[in-house]
């Protein structure tokens, strides 16, 4: 299902050069491979052999030549400078854009530290999940050692459709899970996954869940199982779980 994921080329090689401990590739499918700096896109990876490249913030994208390779490495050293826990302009638009980006490569890269549950070969971000022809993507999924698919929702600031987004994707999960579909696109080859529903973590800073998410939990059908993840507000210098709640769902005043 993915005949160019994870192939490479001296291009491309190159390209991972310039920031070698901190650029993360993200495989899409048949499409490209997305280049991420703490979860920020600034470059794509096409062709079969992933030796096509184009660079750029947002819908403007470059391609890659030897001529422009200068303006690839000064974009790289300007996001390496401002994304991160100190940097020098909270406000400058490389600290601020997808923020949950960020905050999703971060647990990607502790997942064993907080998450121990979950399966670290078996962790996925922005997997894509049909209602339909309406498509989705779910934060992250991953499975635990028991095979159980976990649906992570992440939000750093208060969205009061977190929960029903979460809900969404979780019964698009239960039907691609049920299908098979996930083993067939090549996901969770070493988790055996069964087939039983997933679970929910809520994901977001103590003071990040909007007032009205307990509401709204207790209109869920009482089966699900799920759970809010309290982390630290200054999650960028290092992610932690602070608290982790069971949610009583269906259970009304």
């Amino acid at each position: 299902p993915w005949p160019a994921a994870f192939r490479s080329s001296r291009l491309l090689a190159r390209v991972l050069e310039l920031a070698p401990h901190q650029i993360r590739r993200y495989p899409r499918f048949r499409d490209y491979d997305s280049l991420r700096l703490w979860g920020l896109e600034f470059a794509r990876v096409h062709g079969l052999e992933r030796d096509q490249l184009e660079f750029g913030i947002g819908p403007m994208r470059t391609p890659l030549t030897e001529e422009c390779f200068g303006d690839l490495r000064r974009l790289v050293d300007d996001i390496l400078f401002y994304r991160r826990a100190d940097g020098p302009d909270p406000c400058h638009p490389f600290y601020r854009m997808q923020a949950e980006r960020w905050l999703e490569s971060l647990i990607l890269e502790e997942s064993d530290r907080l998450f121990p549950e979950l399966l670290p070969e078996a962790i996925y971000p922005q997997i894509p999940v049909y209602l339909g022809k309406d498509p989705g993507r779910v934060d992250v999924l991953a499975a635990d050692r028991e095979g159980t698919l976990v649906v992570l929702e992440l939000k750093v600031t208060a969205d009061p459709d977190l929960p029903l987004q979460a809900l969404d994707y979780w019964g698009r999960v239960i039907r691609h899970n049920r299908g098979g579909d996930f083993e067939r696109r090549g996901y969770f080859i070493e988790a055996r996954l069964n087939r039983s529903r997933p679970r929910i973590y809520l994901v977001s800073p103590v003071f990040g869940f909007h007032d009205s998410t307990e509401r709204l939990l207790r209109f869920l059908d009482p089966e699900i199982e799920l759970w809010k993840i309290f982390i630290n507000q200054d999650w960028r210098a290092g992610v932690k779980v602070l608290r982790r709640i069971r949610v009583r769902c269906g259970e009304l005043d």
